[in-house]
């Protein structure tokens, strides 16, 4: 297994999921529910527990365990899992200049692997969070994000978000 998708296997890991190029994908509501899809597939069928998560329109925040497989595993299943559904859509939904920068990034970061495209970077920055207090600082730098970026003045106003309510993942209380 590459190096990128190793995780500490311990219990409370924060992890991101990174777009090449910090593409903003997730800016459609289409992108978004293929992407929440791939992750309740780990939820349903690979053992991943959630306690935080927040999507961005170019990353993804995760605070998080398995009880089943291991955690690099699992990441690694979710991005191959949604990468070809997310370019087939791109073909299919987007316009031809949103289309081609989204294809074209895609391409370019490829990094000469056996595919035609790369939609997620590999390393996921896995960093384990060895007390409470640092689970705890964790899932307040996620839930915080999109108020940092601007995008909201509430983190519960952020639909793709643990801090709301309606989440339309599962997530664990710490």
């Amino acid at each position: 297994m590459s190096r990128a998708y190793k995780f500490p296997e311990l219990d409370l890991t924060f992890a991101t999921m990174t777009v090449v190029g910090w593409q903003e994908l997730f800016t459609r509501r289409v992108y978004q529910d293929m992407l929440i899809d791939s992750i309740q597939h780990g939820i349903d069928n690979k053992g991943l527990q959630i306690f935080g998560y927040v999507v961005m329109p170019n990353h993804v925040h995760l605070l998080c365990n398995s009880v089943k497989e291991p955690l690099g595993d699992i990441f690694k299943s979710v991005k191959s899992f949604s990468a070809k559904k997310l370019r087939d859509a791109v073909i299919e939904h987007e316009g031809p200049n949103r289309r081609d920068r989204f294809l074209n990034a895609f391409r370019y970061y490829k990094k000469g692997n056996d595919r035609d495209h790369q939609i997620w970077i590999h390393d996921n920055q896995p960093k384990h969070c060895y007390t409470p207090e640092m689970a705890q600082q964790k899932l307040e730098y996620i839930e915080m994000n999109p108020v940092k970026a601007g995008f909201v003045d509430e983190p519960h106003y952020w639909r793709l978000s643990s801090a709301n309510e309606h989440s339309p993942l599962p997530v664990l209380e710490l």
